[in-house]
């Protein structure tokens, strides 16, 4: 690795968790004895240790989202950098089958053993193991494109290693004020954070989840049309407008978070960082989200309006001429009022749709065609 390497001395450790049922127990044990070794030669940053974990074998009609909890919650109570799961489930990215799964925002991944086949499924599982861990930590230290590159990947991935192996000290966890410990959290982890936020791609969290779109909508067109609205819009002026937008997306972003458990708590004082970060980036997630469902129906909302609602019909009841900027208030206010009436959607909505939305889990698409190309060979 190019740049100065933390010695063998002065290194944290990153664990690398494996949770597994009684079936794999001895496939896990075997992947673990080398993993360290392994990782710590493409990855020399941190020292690197292993830990089997076995549970109960898992409901055979679990889903991908409630197995990858299990491990989260498991690398919260252990205290590992990152966790992956095995199962003896298939898994499925819609109708298609897959190998592996890998939550970035989760720092969780997920293996269908029976996936690997039967012939060399010792060295294939490796593979897997170490390729989701690359994923977990961002970047993959392959040198494929050219020397500068390939430097500055190094830095990057040395710089999330260290940021996840570093132990919060129990002082900090414990004893600083919520809002100081949080501030240091954010300043420290930003980069990790915003890679986070952009894993579960904010952009169409909401056109993921149908109940709070929909009731988003109803609740827009039925203001439209109300004169009460066109004078309420009328009278509040841009201050009040933006902060009305402001409630409504804490309105919305609470309620999915409430109505469905999205907030998590740390089991550890040593966890506390991390979980800090989970919940900033599910946070900043749905509000992104929620900027971007505004700004679609703001677009709806202005176009109906101008096509729809007369100026004329407007004016009597405004008692002065309509302009662009009387448009615009009114679909401003009828957005606001349509987040509100989404975030009573958000209600309707399944837990498992809603997490599904807002934590963004991914097949890994190189696990797939490695194994395909095996297959063929």
């Amino acid at each position: 690795m190019t740049g100065s390497a933390p010695t063998a001395d002065d290194r944290d450790t990153l664990i690398v968790g494996l949770l597994v049922d009684e079936a794999s127990h001895a496939l896990a044990d075997e992947v673990a004895q080398g993993l360290p070794e392994e990782l710590g030669q493409r990855f020399p940053d941190v020292r690197w240790a292993a830990q089997v974990q076995v549970v109960a074998p898992a409901e055979p009609t679990a889903t991908t989202n409630e197995l990858l909890r299990t491990v989260r919650r498991q690398l919260l109570d252990k205290g590992w950098g990152v966790g992956i799961g095995f199962t003896e489930l298939p898994l499925h990215a819609g109708r298609r089958p897959v190998t592996a799964y890998a939550s970035a925002t989760e720092g969780v991944g997920l293996v269908s053993v029976p996936a690997l086949g039967a012939l060399g499924r010792t060295r294939r599982l490796k593979q897997t193991v170490q390729h989701l861990v690359e994923g977990l930590i961002g970047e993959s230290s392959d040198q494929d494109d050219g020397e500068r590159e390939h430097a500055g990947r190094q830095l990057r991935v040395g710089q999330r290693l260290r940021e996840l192996a570093a132990p919060v000290r129990t002082a900090n966890a414990s004893d600083d004020g919520t809002l100081r410990f949080v501030g240091a959290v954010l300043r420290g982890n930003l980069r990790l954070l915003v890679g986070m936020v952009r894993a579960n791609e904010p952009s169409t969290v909401i056109m993921r989840l149908s109940g709070a779109l929909i009731g988003a909508f109803a609740s827009g067109v039925a203001a439209l049309i109300s004169s009460t609205t066109w004078l309420v819009a009328d009278g509040l002026g841009w201050e009040r407008l933006l902060t009305l937008l402001a409630l409504s997306i804490v309105v919305i972003c609470v309620a999915l978070v409430v109505a469905h458990g999205l907030w998590e708590r740390a089991p550890l004082p040593q966890a506390r960082e991390r979980v800090v970060l989970f919940n900033l980036a599910t946070v900043a997630t749905l509000a992104l989200s929620v900027i971007v469902a505004y700004g679609l129906l703001f677009v709806i909302y202005t176009l109906g309006a101008a096509f729809f609602v007369p100026s004329s019909v407007i004016a009597g009841v405004i008692h002065h001429p309509v302009g662009i900027r009387e448009y615009l208030e009114l679909a401003w206010l009828t957005s606001s009022v349509s987040l509100v009436g989404g975030a009573l959607g958000s209600l309707i909505e399944s837990d498992e749709a809603v997490r599904d939305a807002a934590y963004r889990t991914h097949a890994d698409e190189r696990i797939e065609t490695e194994g395909a190309t095996n297959e063929q060979g």
